[in-house]
This record gives C-alpha cells, sequence and structure tokens, in this order.
C-alpha cells in the first residue's frame, strides 16, 4: 500500500511540474526592438506589452548574442529603456523579461535584439592615379581593430564589397579597373561591430594611360605611308587618334581597337603635322595628353 501511494503522489507531483513547465515555456516574453546606430549617446530599447508583467520589467543586455553571462540592466515599469551607459563601438543584445519569470534557453535565443550607439565616421579623400586610387582619411578613437575599406559600382551602399582591413589610414586600390567610376566607404571597426555611413561615399577612378605615339615613313616616296604606333593602355576600349597643325587644330583621324595604323592621307605640303592617341575608357570617356605627340614632315 505504500509503494502503490507513494507511486501515485510521485505521478502527480509529477505531472504538475510538467504541466507548470509547460505552462511557463508558453509564456511569450516581448521581443525588443532597439536603435542600431539611431543615437549617439544612448540605445533606444522598447518592447511590447505582455499580460504577465504585473511588476515590470527586467532590462538585460549582454555583448554576445548569448543570454548566458547577461547584465540586468534594471527594472521599469514601462516599456521603453535607454540605455547610457552602452559604450560606442560596440554591439549589444537586449532583453525584456516581465518580473517573476525566468528566462529559458527556448525564449532567451529569439526575443532578443542587437543595438548600438553611433558614432563619427570618417569619409575618404581620393587621389586618382594610373596605378590605382589612394584614400587616406582622419582618424576615429572608436576604431578599436582599425577601418574596414568598401568599393561599390553605385552610390548605394549595397553595392559595396570590403576591399580590406587596415590599421591605418590610408588604402590604395590597385584593382580597381581603369576608367570605371567607383563610390569608397571607410567603415570603422568597434569592438565586435563595424560601422560605416551610407552617406560618407567618395566617387574616384583610376586614371587610363594615355600612350606616347611614335611613327616613321614606310617608304622613300612621296606616297608612301606614315607609321604610327604606340603602347597598348591598360582598360582602352579602342582609341581615337587626331591629327593636326596644332591640339587647337587636331581633328579625328580613325578609331582603331589596334595600337597601330597606316596614315596615307596626310598632306604632302612639306608642314609639320602632328599626332595624339586618346584612349577611351568602359564607361566611354576618352583621356588624352596634349604633351604626348608625333610629329611628322612629308617633303615629298
Amino acid at each position: 500500500m505504500k509503494t502503490t501511494f507513494l507511486t501515485k503522489t510521485l505521478a502527480v507531483a509529477s505531472a504538475l511540474f510538467l504541466a507548470s513547465a509547460v505552462a511557463a515555456s508558453a509564456i511569450s516574453i516581448p521581443a525588443p526592438s532597439a536603435s542600431q546606430g539611431t543615437y549617439s549617446s544612448y540605445v533606444r530599447v522598447t518592447w511590447a506589452a505582455s499580460s504577465y508583467a504585473r511588476k515590470g520589467y527586467y532590462v538585460y543586455r549582454t555583448p554576445t548574442a548569448r543570454f548566458v553571462n547577461a547584465v540586468r540592466l534594471g527594472r521599469t515599469y514601462s516599456r521603453v529603456w535607454i540605455d547610457r551607459r552602452a559604450g560606442a563601438a560596440r554591439k549589444y543584445y537586449y532583453w525584456a523579461c516581465p518580473v517573476g519569470l525566468t528566462l529559458r534557453a527556448g525564449q532567451s535565443a529569439y526575443a532578443k535584439q542587437g543595438g548600438w550607439r553611433t558614432f563619427a565616421v570618417p569619409k575618404a579623400a581620393v587621389t586618382m592615379g594610373t596605378s590605382g586610387v589612394a584614400l587616406r582619411w582622419n582618424a576615429s578613437r572608436h576604431a578599436v581593430y582599425g577601418y574596414r575599406i568598401y568599393r561599390g559600382t553605385s552610390s548605394s551602399f549595397s553595392s559595396a564589397v570590403t576591399l580590406g582591413n587596415t590599421y591605418g589610414r590610408s588604402f590604395v586600390d590597385r584593382s580597381a579597373y581603369p576608367g570605371r567610376t567607383y563610390y569608397y566607404w571607410i567603415g570603422v571597426r568597434g569592438y565586435n561591430l563595424v560601422v560605416y555611413a551610407p552617406a560618407k561615399r567618395t566617387a574616384a577612378w583610376r586614371k587610363l594611360v594615355v600612350p606616347d605615339p611614335n611613327g616613321y615613313w614606310d617608304g622613300t616616296s612621296w606616297s608612301d605611308p606614315l607609321y604610327i604606333y604606340w603602347t597598348s593602355s591598360y582598360g582602352a576600349q579602342r582609341y581615337k587618334v587626331y591629327r593636326g597643325t596644332s591640339w587647337n587644330a587636331a581633328t579625328l583621324l580613325t578609331t582603331t581597337t589596334g595600337t597601330s595604323l597606316y596614315d596615307y592621307t596626310v598632306p604632302h605640303d612639306g608642314n609639320y603635322y602632328y599626332y595624339w592617341i586618346c584612349p577611351v575608357d568602359v564607361e566611354g570617356d576618352m583621356w588624352y595628353n596634349t604633351s604626348y605627340w608625333f610629329r611628322a614632315q612629308n617633303s615629298y
């Protein structure tokens, strides 16, 4: 009889415990909404009301996505918490729990959101050259782990990719394709997040090398052509060749994808004629240098 009674007693107690556990686990823990870089001096945390919060809410914070070792910031009867103790350059995760309840593993897994304070992010200044685009920027005291350089093909940050990380305040983009317009952003690498400002973008492009033309008369008679040649320019889709007695008087002779041509049409009047090679980039823009010319005279 004692054994049967004890068994029944334990069964009832176990059932009550399981029912209590199921009921507790079914309680909805409000998922907070934390400001993500909206404010510079605090993080604002809000959440939906809970019918179980008769004594208010406990607010917890941790720098990781796990509830383990979370710090209780305090208790409030409202549904807003202003965290002025949040450090800059750090992302925090927040929980709001009705007083009297204990967060369980399953609940703490979804009832959180990350938030952080904002701070000043530098904008890059650029120097465009034929070997790449050189970036430089002012220091940020929040760059605990340095800076991250982003590059995009449009003014929207959604097009950006990461070029690299650095602890310095300069970076040279040697992978930029000549003539293509890029947009650059500088991200500040804090403790556990990278902060960037989409509006602080800088447009730049790598310059094309403008080739210096060379040439010679291919023959000895007045009807022989002038042979013009030049070194290929990385990024050039084609070349426009100009001829004239001066740059102001130059006209387009031909457009070619090669790096040489025969000019059968040069006037045989004994005057000097100048040739310029102008590469055209991937965006259709022409590059030129009036100092890079070849001079020829046909006196036949």
